[in-house]
């Protein structure tokens, strides 16, 4: 296959297929901060709230909220990085 046929395809040099993933819509302002649960080795936090086989432990700490603000902030920024690169 030429060169010009590859980029027109969007075929990059390793032989994988470029694809444009969609962007999740934006968040409705009743959503809590982490209605998305994230997932830790031995516990979930969603809703704020930490949990440990399912049963809920304790909200999270005003500085535990901030520290997983930050992170979702950096994962939001890494993510539009790769969409830029791609």
């Amino acid at each position: 296959m030429k060169e010009q046929e590859k980029t027109n395809l969007g075929i990059l040099d390793h032989n994988i297929l470029q694809v444009d993933a969609p962007s999740p819509p934006l968040k409705p302002s009743f959503c809590q901060l982490t209605s998305k649960p994230f997932t830790f080795i031995g516990c979930v936090i969603q809703n704020d709230k930490i949990y440990v086989n399912k049963e809920p432990i304790r909200a999270l700490t005003e500085d535990e909220l901030e520290q997983l603000e930050t992170f979702m902030k950096q994962v939001d920024d890494y993510e539009k990085q790769v969409q830029l690169v791609e």
